[in-house]
């Protein structure tokens, strides 16, 4: 009982400061953060300056930008806005195929492997590009809006529009760059 309440303590002053906890994961050790970073999620280079996180990859298992419209515009974005090279980025996706988006069952383990690899990356900022496809799923708890900011485990989160919805609504962009804009001052 005694070793519950200070369990029970302990979260709640994690809860107090910004981190997250999840019921399987109480106390991280280090096997489980081990365990969870055997399978990647992405392109994480030592040095990253900025993360960049979608819902699905944009690069293929070699870590080449793959040929579609989405992962030209986060190259754009990686380039021109921050004037970064992919050896300076973190690029993570929620999921690791473009066809087969996971049942609901599966988010949690996605889930916790993002996590994982945002906390153990040496970039202090990440943006993350879908709000509801994206936000929602690594914080259920948190209400997301756009430009919003979140800090988890000493990392600044900020939520824009994912790529998709920027590729299909062009008045989206403006907003975006603000977002970007705000990710850039934090570096």
């Amino acid at each position: 009982m005694r070793n519950q309440i200070i369990t029970l303590n302990y979260l709640y002053h994690l809860q107090m400061f910004g981190e997250e906890f999840f019921s399987e994961n109480i106390l991280p050790q280090k096997e489980q953060a081990q365990a969870q970073n055997s399978q990647v999620l992405g392109w994480d280079p030592k040095g990253a300056k900025l993360g960049l996180i979608t819902q699905t990859p944009t690069l293929d298992t070699h870590n080449a930008f793959l040929i579609q419209k989405s992962s030209q515009m986060l190259q754009d974005i990686m380039s021109k806005v921050f004037s970064l090279t992919q050896e300076q980025c973190g690029i993570f996706s929620l999921f690791k195929t473009q066809e087969n988006i996971p049942p609901a069952s599966e988010f949690f383990k996605y889930r916790e492997i993002l996590l994982a690899q945002i906390s153990h990356s040496q970039a202090k900022v990440f943006v993350i590009f879908g709000v509801e496809e994206v936000g929602s799923v690594l914080f259920p708890n948190q209400r997301l809006q756009f430009g919003s900011t979140l800090n988890f485990r000493g990392k600044t989160l900020i939520f824009t529009h994912s790529l998709k919805a920027l590729l299909r609504l062009e008045g989206l962009k403006k907003q975006t760059m603000q977002h970007l804009n705000s990710a850039k001052a934090l570096m």
